[in-house]
């Protein structure tokens, strides 16, 4: 008799948790990052300990809980989600499109009426700008990519520290 409970289904897959030590050992192959909060991401642990340990001071200075807002915070810790990195391109076409919108709606232009930016100033000078934020932010610049098929367990960094600053 087969136990339907314990069979998986062909999508579901075993999630592998993995340390910080396996990490920086397949982050050098495969070029990780994880998120530290919902705009910023990062390959280094201590940042995001360092992010949460900021917010666990600011949300300590306002709350009653303060043992529940710690565990959670802890238990987030135990599964980050990981992606490979992806390294940010800024395109002139984005920025010109930003600023036309940006201009349509605080100012009210018409760029029928008014002809194009690309028209009016050239989208040369757009180009030049992003070739130069390229140039600069080629190597140090990236957003999420991929998610992989494994999470990072930084828990045990989160609570060593904790201890250390004592907060827990």
């Amino acid at each position: 008799m087969i136990d339907l409970n314990k069979m998986k289904s062909n999508n579901e897959k075993e999630v592998r948790v993995i340390s910080l030590e396996e990490f920086e050992k397949l982050n050098k192959e495969l070029d990780l990052c994880f998120n530290i909060d919902k705009t910023r991401c990062t390959d280094e642990a201590e940042e995001y300990i360092q992010h949460v340990i900021s917010n666990i001071n600011d949300k300590l200075e306002r709350t009653i809980n303060k043992e529940q807002y710690i565990q959670y915070e802890l238990e987030k810790a135990e599964k980050i989600e990981i992606y490979t990195k992806r390294k940010f391109t800024l395109k002139s076409c984005f920025i010109l499109e930003s600023i036309e919108s940006y201009l349509e709606d605080t100012f009210g232009y018409d760029s029928y009426e008014q002809d194009s930016l690309e028209n009016r100033i050239g989208y040369e000078i757009f180009d030049e700008a992003c070739e130069k934020f390229n140039k600069v932010f080629r190597d140090s610049f990236y957003v999420t990519g991929k998610l992989q098929d494994f999470y990072l367990n930084l828990r045990p960094e989160l609570e060593k520290e904790l201890k250390e600053y004592e907060i827990c």
